[in-house]
């Protein structure tokens, strides 16, 4: 997680559309990839998209992430 700096997932614009509904707190990114076990053949399917943090770390572990989101503002993003 430390290559990859939180924010610069936050549209600072808009920060009331990311903080809070978007991106996970750093503790709760840390237990979803420890608990998740992700190796580097899987592929994970993350519904959720939101600001793409969680899916950009997702991407350095796995060997395919797909990923949606429902929200059309956030999916513009």
């Amino acid at each position: 997680m430390r290559m990859l700096p939180r924010d610069r997932f936050i549209e600072m614009s808009d920060p009331d559309l990311v903080l809070g509904h978007s991106i996970p707190p750093t503790n709760a990114v840390s237990e979803i990839l420890h608990h998740a076990q992700i190796e580097a053949r899987h592929k994970v399917l993350q519904v959720g998209t939101g600001a793409g943090y969680l899916a950009a770390l997702l991407s350095k572990l796995a060997a395919q992430v797909v990923t949606m989101e429902i929200n059309p503002a956030l999916a513009r993003a």
